[in-house]
């Protein structure tokens, strides 16, 4: 099936933009249908044969339309041989392991820290919910730090699909500007992802 007539449903400040940074990455041709998170064309008939959950991200890839951004992830970086995914067992399964964590450890938390100390307008922003999120982070992101001991990659000295997946999870952190003092590789780790310009250009904000 070839990437040629490839589209991808959802706007850049959205899970989309993860599906967007890949695409970008390979160099992969694709339309982009910029559907923001919360339009009413999402309830639409059209719409919900593509994704019957109504949300974005999906794509339509000359007919074979798939929804939820890590298993459009998984299936684009499996189009034709590139860098980003291993070609061992091994290396592939590292890659989900680190997916799946950003979407169970640290997704929720992570956009409520960012939403907190700088997305969301300053009247809106509650300390109450930036100390909570910081807490629920504590655990995991030390688990990232020590994963990132010698090495600037989760899988090594190269940049893969697991640190796509999880940085793009973690992009709100980066975007509200909420420092990680206590995790400097990690930090550091993340802002050396979300720098690259298939990044910048994905998530559609200048990177800080």
């Amino acid at each position: 099936m070839s990437h040629d007539g490839l589209t991808i449903y959802g706007a850049h400040f959205s899970r989309a933009a993860r599906c967007i940074w890949l695409a970008s990455e390979l160099g992969m041709p694709f339309e982009h249908a910029a559907i923001p998170y919360l339009d009413p064309v999402l309830k639409e008939p059209d719409y919900l044969a593509r994704n019957p959950m109504g949300k974005v991200p999906a794509i339509n890839d000359r007919g074979f339309h798939l929804w939820e951004s890590m298993a459009i992830n998984y299936y684009l970086a499996n189009l034709t041989p590139n860098p980003l995914w291993p070609t061992d067992l091994q290396g592939q399964a590292l890659v989900m392991q680190w997916s799946f964590w950003g979407m169970t450890e640290v997704e929720k938390a992570g956009v409520a820290l960012g939403l907190h100390t700088g997305l969301l307008p300053e009247a809106d922003r509650s300390a109450e919910a930036v100390a909570q999120a910081r807490a629920v982070l504590a655990r995991p992101l030390g688990v990232l730090d020590g994963a990132l001991a010698g090495r600037d990659y989760l899988l090594g000295d190269a940049f893969t699909l697991a640190d796509l997946n999880a940085a793009g999870i973690l992009w709100p952190i980066h975007a509200g500007q909420a420092r990680l003092e206590a995790f400097p590789r990690a930090e550091a780790w993340l802002a050396r992802c979300l720098e690259r310009p298939a990044a910048v250009g994905a998530f559609g904000l200048p990177t800080v």
